[in-house]
This record gives structure tokens, C-alpha cells and sequence, in this order.
């Protein structure tokens, strides 16, 4: 499995439990996600040992990596606790708040726990920003200062054309606290189900928080308080962007 909880449960005497009930007990848990176990069935192939080595020079290539990450509903949003080549909210964000026909699981989806999410009309029918992602431009592992698109998908009402998605981003560290940096809203180009797609660098820091906020008519704004509106967010970590003793 990939995900993963440990937990410790201190206590004052009494016998091993998960949950001791008494006056000094104290149960803890810690959640984590592994990378999944690739085994290859191919043996190796051994070659001569070469008399002289030739000169090596620092590999200018991306580091690359074949993971793409699936988000958890983790700490109020979809979250992707470990860095890879993309981060996929999948079907956690369908549906928008308590909208008749699909009510949004986990909503309202977002870090700082503001609920902007309007449930009135009909689940695809009426507006829903339906999935987030975020994945790398050049096929290596996201990283400080790398280009990323944001990928959106959206249902939008009627042809579209009152229908607006406004993006931003937080760096501030702080996942339940973030400070939203405006990136720009894009129109989705028809009706229906719709895709978005930005792109903007990462700026310094690991820890990073997407938010989509879309909206009938209004303006741009990180949470609109109206009745189509639905504001979701998806987290994600990045790899830091230092210098690697990498050859080829």
C-alpha cells in the first residue's frame, strides 16, 4: 500500500490497546505515503571492466521520474504529500458543495476550511469545477522554479460564456493558512465539461496549494460567496531545487 498511518499509544499502566481510555493516556497517529515497489525481472548485463574511465561531465537534463501522483484527502483538500511529475486530484473534487444529484465529498475542499461553495441547480448541469492537476512542462520531477500547468476541468453552464475559473497559488508553508497569490481566470470555450489549462513557475518552497475558484459572472476573487460558485484547492509538495552530483 502507499498510504500509511502509524500510531502511538502511551499510556499509564493498563494492557496494549489503539486507544486507552484513562486520565493519562495519550494516542498520536502520523500519516504517510511510500512510493510505490518497482522490482525488475530483467538481469542485469555484466560488461568488462574498462582499463581507462572517460572524462565526465554534470548531466544538464531534467531529473525525471515515472511517478505521477494520485491525492489523498488530507488536512481539508486532495493532497499529494510526496513530489513527483504531476499531482491528480482525480474524483475527489466532483460536484460542488450539496448541489441536487452529486453532492461533493469532503467538501468544501479547501485548506483554510472557507466554505465557498454555492449548492444551488443540478449537478452537471449547472457549474462545478470538477478536477484539479498539476503536472510538469518538461516531463522531470516538479521542483522550485520549474514551469508547471495547471490542468482544470470544469462544467460549465449553458454555452460557457458567464462562466469564469480564477487561479491562484500559495507558497506560504503553512498548508491551513494560505496566502493566495492571484495567477489569472480563463473562460472555459464552450458548454459542458470543459478543460483549462494555465501554465506559471513555481515560486521558492515546498510545500504549494492550488486553488480553483469558479464562479457564474462576479469577479475575481479567491472564494466568491454565491450560489454557483465552488472553490476547491489541491496541495501538493515539490522537489527543492538544488545543485545534484549528477553525470552522464
Amino acid at each position: 500500500g502507499l498510504n500509511h498511518v502509524i500510531r502511538g499509544n502511551y499510556r499509564w499502566r493498563g494492557s496494549p490497546s489503539p486507544c486507552t481510555a484513562g486520565s493519562w493516556a495519550d494516542a498520536d497517529d502520523l500519516a504517510f505515503t511510500v512510493y510505490p515497489l518497482t522490482v525488475s525481472t530483467i538481469p542485469p548485463t555484466l560488461s568488462p571492466v574498462p582499463s581507462s574511465f572517460p572524462t565526465r561531465t554534470p548531466s544538464s537534463q531534467p531529473i525525471t521520474a515515472s511517478v505521477a501522483q494520485m491525492a489523498v484527502f488530507l488536512g481539508g483538500s486532495p493532497m499529494c504529500s510526496s513530489y513527483g511529475i504531476s499531482c491528480d486530484s482525480g474524483t475527489l473534487l466532483l460536484a460542488r458543495g450539496n448541489v441536487n444529484g452529486g453532492p461533493e465529498q469532503n467538501r468544501p475542499n479547501t485548506r483554510d476550511g472557507g466554505n465557498c461553495d454555492g449548492s444551488s441547480g443540478n449537478y452537471q448541469s449547472d457549474e462545478s469545477l470538477e478536477r484539479l492537476m498539476v503536472r510538469s512542462v518538461d516531463g522531470g520531477v516538479m521542483m522550485e522554479g520549474s514551469t508547471v500547468e495547471i490542468v482544470a476541468t470544469v462544467w460549465a453552464w449553458s454555452d460557457g460564456s458567464e462562466d469564469y475559473l480564477d487561479l491562484y497559488y500559495s507558497n506560504s508553508g503553512d498548508l491551513s493558512n494560505p496566502n493566495w497569490v492571484y495567477i489569472e481566470t480563463n473562460q472555459p470555450s464552450g458548454g459542458n465539461e470543459q478543460t483549462i489549462v494555465v501554465q506559471f513557475d513555481l515560486p521558492p518552497g515546498l510545500n504549494h496549494v492550488i486553488r480553483g475558484n469558479y464562479r457564474w459572472r462576479g469577479s475575481a476573487s479567491p472564494c466568491t460567496a454565491g450560489s454557483w460558485a465552488d472553490a476547491d484547492d489541491l496541495a501538493f509538495t515539490v522537489r527543492p531545487n538544488i545543485s545534484d552530483n549528477i553525470f552522464v
